[in-house]
């Protein structure tokens, strides 16, 4: 167990001018490894059937669409080297979670800390309907998803922790990378916002002999976050400064014979511990965290499963492209990455959709019209050239890219995200005072004036008038979408001061209502400490009593051992006194009768009689010593 506290240890916040960035290749591999053992610590869900003899326990072929939608896999992966399996032992038994939250296959556990700064929370499942590669794409995208979300604390999260700027991003090869993500959040309830400055570290070879199975290393991802101080994130105003440390791992269980290698169980695990700072106690914090993290797991696969592996390959290329119209800046104070390199993981860091470069725009939302109707795949490149500019604007609406700002789930209401839902289709409309407008570009209004001549009944014709059937219909979805929004715009506008005062008052009851209610369990934790000492005094004080008289009791039964021991040797000495006496008395009689004995009297009375003379001499002659000493003597 002090083997697993020790590697816990490397998750600890950091300074960034302590991380050897001229020496990565020594600093990485050993978070790595500490990583690799804390991972392999987490036991895997109970129950479920040795990898030896399993089999694949989704039934269905095809993937899953959502979290519920995924199976629970019943598949175990051999347990790791002796000496990382061992310490599986030091996270106990899993904790109990709600019906809801148990249905899911996930196992959380919990294990204190040994550093004074909380305890520690695991997670572990097993799922099929998701494959390996898949997933791994989905955990890179998560960060560069929120990039492209601008706003307020939070905002374009996936799970929880939106992201503000990438300080750093480094890449070693054959062994990871290594970025600092500046994040933030919004809790709920009356609490500030807050920030977290992390360094998250990378691996596809995280690995060793230590995690293999049979005699092969199995694909994973691994993903580390560790609280870092940076030279160009200084705590910002409003914001509290939080801390969290984790270790997310994804690893494949290759089954045998398993001829589709997608199709293989995917093993999840995630050790954690956070701190959000300011005056929130740790035990609240705690209290909710085995539930969060598996709500916020089912977030994760929700998003994972609905997303199209074609496009997000898409996005990717769009981003590719952007990245070479338009050139990258580092370490700028307001930076923009495009989808190509924001491949950091956990928690969003970015910018608006409206500030995607507009030719960005143009090339996803003509791939998903294109997508929408693959039997036009084939002619809309032949057409370009006939049509002019018609495949240059396509309503966003089937853009799979503002959906990212549709999934946000702040408090900005639907009109935000309508209006966020058209921000490429208002950059062509309309252009900041002063600029000029590029009228190449069609808009909705120039697109209807744009047709194509069909004068037969060709195959080609009959495309043509589909394709401008469906940009009709886009145009008009657009109108109706334009339409709705400005009336709730509108609307929205209208509300009077009256309104939106009750709304602070409302805010303000709430704000003081948890206050009153956080004050009041912090008085009830601080009587039952306060009662809770005085029964702990109160015992103390009673066991203190209580040896004392068991001292006194014990030496009172001693010393009356020892009277009666010593009553009863009087009475023995006694007893042989008196018994010596009837027999010196015997003796002397029977002595008296006969002559001998009679000599034998006198002879012992004249050696008695000189005994005492000499004692008495002896006894004068110590008197006038003592009386010429000038010392009386003792009586």
């Amino acid at each position: 167990m002090a083997e697993l506290h020790k590697a816990l240890e490397c998750l600890r916040p950091k300074e960034f001018s302590d991380v050897p960035t001229d020496n990565l290749k020594s600093f990485l591999p050993k978070i790595l490894s500490n990583a690799e053992l804390i991972a392999n610590s987490v036991p895997p869900p109970p129950n479920g059937t040795a990898y030896e003899s399993a089999q694949r326990t989704r039934t269905s072929s095809q993937p899953a669409t959502n979290a519920a939608d995924l199976t629970k896999s019943e598949v175990r992966r051999p347990p790791p080297a002796k000496d990382h399996e061992t310490l599986q032992k030091s996270w106990g038994k899993p904790v109990k979670l709600a019906a809801k939250e148990a249905a899911m296959g996930m196992s959380v556990y919990k294990m204190a800390g040994h550093d004074r700064h909380g305890a520690w929370f695991a997670r572990s499942s097993v799922h099929e309907g998701l494959g390996f590669s898949k997933w791994k794409r989905m955990m890179q995208r998560e960060f560069p998803e929120s990039l492209e979300v601008q706003g307020g604390p939070g905002e374009g999260n996936i799970r929880g922790i939106g992201g503000d700027r990438r300080l750093e991003d480094m890449t070693v090869d054959g062994i990871g990378n290594l970025q600092v993500y500046q994040l933030s959040a919004q809790f709920p309830g009356p609490t500030s916002p807050r920030e977290f400055i992390t360094l998250l570290i990378t691996s596809e070879s995280a690995l060793s002999g230590a995690s293999k199975i049979e005699s092969t290393t199995p694909r994973h991802w691994m993903v580390v976050s560790i609280p870092v101080s940076h030279p160009e994130a200084p705590p910002r105003d409003g914001m509290v400064r939080g801390f969290y440390e984790s270790i997310e791992m994804i690893r494949e269980i290759p089954l045998k014979g398993n001829g589709d290698a997608e199709t293989n169980p995917v093993e999840w695990i995630m050790v954690t511990r956070s701190d959000p700072g300011g005056g929130i106690p740790r035990f609240m914090v705690e209290r909710n965290v085995p539930g969060s993290i598996v709500n916020d797991a089912v977030k994760f696969l929700d998003w994972a499963c609905a997303r199209d592996d074609v496009e997000s390959d898409e996005a990717l290329k769009v981003g590719q492209d952007a990245t070479n119209d338009t050139p990258q800046q580092t370490h700028d104070a307001q930076p923009r990455y495009s989808m190509e390199n924001s491949n950091g993981i956990g928690a969003g860091v970015g910018t608006s959709i409206a500030d995607i470069p507009s030719s960005m725009r143009r090339r996803a939302s003509q791939r998903a019209v294109e997508k929408a109707d693959p039997a036009q795949e084939g002619y809309l490149d032949q057409l370009k050239d006939a049509v002019g500019s018609l495949g240059a604007y396509v309503a966003d609406a089937v853009n799979p890219m503002p959906q990212l700002q549709r999934t946000s789930s702040s408090s900005s209401s639907s009109t935000a995200s309508s209006v966020d839902s058209f921000a490429s289709a208002e950059q062509f409309t309309s252009a900041p005072q002063g600029l000029p407008v590029d009228n190449s570009i069609p808009t909705p209004s120039t697109a209807s004036e744009v047709s194509v001549p069909v004068d037969d009944d060709s195959h080609h014709a009959r495309e043509l008038n589909k394709i401008e059937a469906k940009k009709f219909q886009l145009r008009e979805r657009l109108d109706a979408d334009r339409e709705k929004r400005n009336a709730t715009v509108a609307n929205e506008s209208q509300k009077s001061q009256k309104e939106v005062e009750k709304a602070a008052e409302r805010h303000a009851k709430e704000k003081k209502k948890q206050e009153e209610k956080y004050a009041k369990e912090i008085r009830k934790l601080e009587e039952r400490r306060e009662k809770e000492t005085r029964k702990l005094l109160a015992r103390q004080q009673k066991e203190a009593d209580k040896s004392k008289l068991t001292t006194a009791q014990r030496e009172r039964d001693e010393y009356k051992r020892e009277k009666e021991l010593t009553e009863e040797e009087n009475r023995l000495l006694k007893e042989q006194v008196a018994e010596l006496q009837r027999e010196n008395t015997a003796l002397v009689a029977k002595l008296g009768k006969s002559d001998v004995g009679r000599d034998i009297l006198a002879a012992v009375r004249s050696e008695g009689g000189r005994t005492r003379a000499s004692s008495r001499a002896s006894g004068s002659s110590g008197k006038s010593g003592l009386a010429r000493s000038g010392t009386a003597p003792v009586s």
